[in-house]
């Protein structure tokens, strides 16, 4: 007979492991959706994954949603004449056997009008909608700090944006 603490010893792992399979869609791949806690009274916060394109032609990502915000928009942060700017974009390209990291600091799903606080330890649903691929949901984990660690990839290449 397995004891409790084995069990939820086991649970866990068994959990983890589940977390660290990448959600696919066709040819197309998303990783490590995550997000920050953020305090109660935070009216908009930020998602992050990391896309991969493993098929012969470019995906593009037009838009995505959540029912823990009003709205979700695609942004990027850039530099103009030394200030970070953040912008809406439309779509962002991954291209063909290439890959997209939104990240702190870079590209970005921003969550308009929380519903709710994102707590560390919780988790959320997150639409992706692809132009050709259709949509897919993925499971957005709340962190204290960055990305949760599970499948890692050192080549962060960025795809095109418009």
């Amino acid at each position: 007979m397995i004891s409790r603490l084995s069990f939820f010893f086991l649970m866990a792992v068994l959990s983890a492991s589940i977390a660290a399979q990448p959600y696919t869609l066709g040819a197309i791949s998303i990783e490590r959706p995550w997000s920050r806690e953020l305090p109660p009274v935070a009216p908009n916060g930020a998602a992050y994954l990391r896309i991969e394109n493993g098929g012969k032609t470019s995906a593009r990502i037009v838009s995505a949603h959540s029912p823990v915000a009003d709205r979700v928009e695609i942004h990027a942060h850039e530099m103009d004449a030394g200030i970070m700017k953040m912008h809406h974009l439309h779509s962002v390209e991954v291209p063909a056997h290439g890959a997209v990291s939104f990240e702190p600091g870079g590209l970005h799903l921003m969550l308009i009008g929380l519903k709710e606080p994102l707590v560390e330890g919780k988790d959320f649903p997150l639409t992706l909608v692809f132009q050709k691929a259709g949509e897919t949901e993925v499971m957005v984990e709340i962190t204290t700090g960055g990305p949760p660690e599970r499948s890692g990839h050192g080549n962060h290449e960025h795809g095109k944006t418009q």
